[in-house]
């Protein structure tokens, strides 16, 4: 008799898993974390417009990357590989595409000081990629 593995069985790589589940929600809770303490600062010493502009930035940088990982990792058996790897690059277009209107939108508004946009919007890119050093597998 053969056995046949269970293709449907979560593994600890699946993208559903309660581990990279975690991972995923300590990312976002750390880009969340970092834009109001941005936004807090520029809120004490300079007043409520700039930390409206820092507030604007980081939201920036945090939705197109929870759409990229909503998009990139939606599928998680390994047996569809070409799935994974489509999906993954249309996460990765739209993620763009999304920062770039963001910073469009906010930008065209005319009330955002683009000082304090900026900083936020690279203190929280930056730091995003960081995380993943601290952050256990």
């Amino acid at each position: 008799m053969i056995v046949k593995p269970n293709k449907f069985k979560k593994t600890k790589y699946s993208s559903t898993s309660p581990e990279n589940q975690k991972i995923r929600r300590q990312f976002v809770l750390f880009q969340l974390l970092v834009t109001l303490t941005a936004a807090g600062f520029f809120l004490c010493i300079f007043g409520q417009a700039p930390a409206l502009s820092s507030l604007t930035g980081g939201i920036s940088v945090m939705v197109p990357n929870m759409v990229f990982a909503s998009l990139a990792l939606s599928c998680s058996r390994a047996s569809q590989l070409n799935k994974i790897v489509s999906l993954f690059y249309w996460g990765e277009a739209t993620k763009i595409l999304l920062t770039i209107l963001l910073v469009a939108l906010a930008l065209s508004s005319g009330e955002i000081d683009m000082l304090y946009f900026l900083v936020t919007f690279f203190i929280v890119t930056c730091f995003s990629w960081v995380v993943f050093l601290y952050v256990k597998q």
